[in-house]
């Protein structure tokens, strides 16, 4: 520690300054500018005075607390702020040096809060299923758009070719597209419920009729679908009137047998 008058450490702004002689109290240490006092007896007089009248100071620093809360909440947030590996650090080495205290108040407050504790951790966890869940409804809903879109774009840049490669396998393999007719005529006959009537069979005539409608207005192929599929894995649909639309072909293909646009109008969301 470099040796500095009084007044050269006044003149620099500094607080502190060190002389390198001993105080009356024989500490050699740095001393106050301000008043010329040794710090380590500042510090020893402050002790005693906080010890002497420790009851009086601790009820002097609560009622300061009490009354600048907010102040001081803010003060530590900022300091928390911009101190944060340093404060990290000095809470891991305090938990490391005091491991078996704390896992003794933990254990202690653990046993007197039981039922509690238990409630709050069940709870914690449907709240994070929940979280869970949502996040991956949301995934899939994106997944499920961007397919759709996909599937969208490859049919409207591709329609030629796809109708040209669907035309060359009907003619050469006219026996599984004969086996896949009668597979889905069967389907149909078992989706037909007893009470169907001449009405249902009108939906589907009109369906029929109008997808060479919209083809003709549109420019693009559209089908008529079972809005719950007759052979889905989770349900199976009716062959009826109720269970009829007329959609894009695009978006017929990518349904398949999933249970997707099973309410009245839900594929326009997806056009």
């Amino acid at each position: 520690m470099i040796a500095i008058s009084r007044s050269d450490a006044a003149d620099l702004g500094q607080k502190l300054f060190f002389s390198g002689s001993p105080c009356v109290n024989g500490h050699i240490s740095e001393r106050k500018v301000s008043d010329g006092k040794c710090v380590e007896c500042v510090r020893a007089s402050d002790k005693r005075k906080y010890q002497n009248g420790s009851e009086k100071i601790r009820a002097a620093r609560a009622v300061y607390r009490e009354k600048n809360k907010e102040a001081i909440s803010e003060s530590k947030r900022i300091y928390y702020a911009n101190n944060v590996k340093q404060e990290r650090e000095k809470q891991r080495q305090r938990r490391a040096a005091n491991a078996d205290q704390i896992n003794a108040k933990a254990m202690e407050r653990y046993r007197a809060n039981r039922g509690v504790i238990l409630e709050q951790q069940r709870n914690r966890r449907l709240l994070d299923i929940d979280k869970a869940r949502a996040a991956e409804r949301a995934r899939s809903l994106l997944r499920r758009d961007y397919s759709i879109g996909y599937h969208q774009a490859h049919y409207l840049k591709n329609r030629e070719a796809i109708l040209e490669r669907k035309k060359r396998y009907y003619e050469a393999k006219p026996e599984i597209i004969a086996a896949n007719r009668f597979r889905r005529r069967a389907r149909k006959m078992q989706a037909l419920p007893a009470w169907s009537d001449e009405l249902d069979v009108f939906v589907w005539q009109e369906a029929a009729h109008l997808v060479r409608l919209r083809k003709s207005a549109t420019g693009i192929d559209w089908a008529a679908d079972h809005m719950i599929p007759l052979a889905a894995k989770t349900a199976c649909g009716l062959h009826v009137g109720r269970n009829c639309q007329v959609i894009p072909a695009y978006l017929n293909l990518h349904k398949n047998n999933k249970i997707i646009f099973t309410e009245p109008f839900d594929w326009m969301a997806h056009v």
